[in-house]
């Protein structure tokens, strides 16, 4: 179903918990007028880092922190760079890290979608539904030829399983967290919102 990247811990999870903290801090510290951005991005850096140490680390972890780094710390420091420039930013702080990562079907894929999605969220339009639409087609014939020379074959049904999993799994991250640190001080509160959680994931494994 082309949905594989959802159950592994790299851009999506780690992006949403940055965006989630960013935007919660960003709306609701408003005291704070210009530094808000700076301060938001800032606490987004260190939860992203946190949760990419909590997965392990590993090389998808790696890159999607160098990645969220190259978006959000020049939010930081209060520098105006172009969308474009941070991600071409981005994909030579990673090959500088591992430059045997241009060997990588993960590398293209990674920043062949993060492109493709800067370039269509360009392009807003007044009703969420249709740019969300957008983008899943947008991905699916962008990344077309790279998934079929690495994988030799492309998932028709993707986009439609996309447009239906990635709310769904973007909701249930959230829900997980939530779960696991509030068990340490309830079990059964905790393990209630697991098991909202794990309820949403076996509609969607259905």
């Amino acid at each position: 179903t082309g949905t594989s990247h959802l159950l592994a811990i790299s851009g999506l999870h780690i992006g949403s918990i940055a965006a989630i903290v960013g935007l919660m801090l960003t709306y609701c510290m408003p005291a704070m007028g210009g530094y808000r951005k700076s301060f938001a991005s800032a606490v987004s850096m260190a939860v992203a880092i946190f949760y990419a140490f909590l997965a392990g680390f590993a090389l998808p972890t790696q890159r999607a922190i160098i990645m969220i780094a190259c978006l959000l710390v020049p939010n930081i420091l209060a520098l105006k760079i172009r969308l474009s420039d941070r991600i071409a930013l981005a994909m030579l702080a990673v090959l500088l890290f591992d430059a045997f990562a241009i060997y990588n079907p993960g590398f293209w894929l990674s920043f062949g979608a993060v492109s493709i999605f800067a370039w269509v969220g360009q392009n807003r339009t007044s009703k969420k539904w249709q740019q969300w639409v957008m983008i899943q087609a947008a991905a699916f014939i962008g990344m077309f030829p790279l998934t079929s020379i690495f994988f030799a074959e492309v998932a028709w049904i993707s986009p439609l399983a996309n447009i239906l999993a990635i709310p769904v799994v973007s909701a249930i991250l959230p829900l997980a967290l939530m779960g696991a640190f509030i068990s340490q001080f309830s079990t059964v509160l905790g393990h209630t919102i697991l098991g909202v959680g794990s309820a949403c994931l076996n509609v969607l494994y259905t």
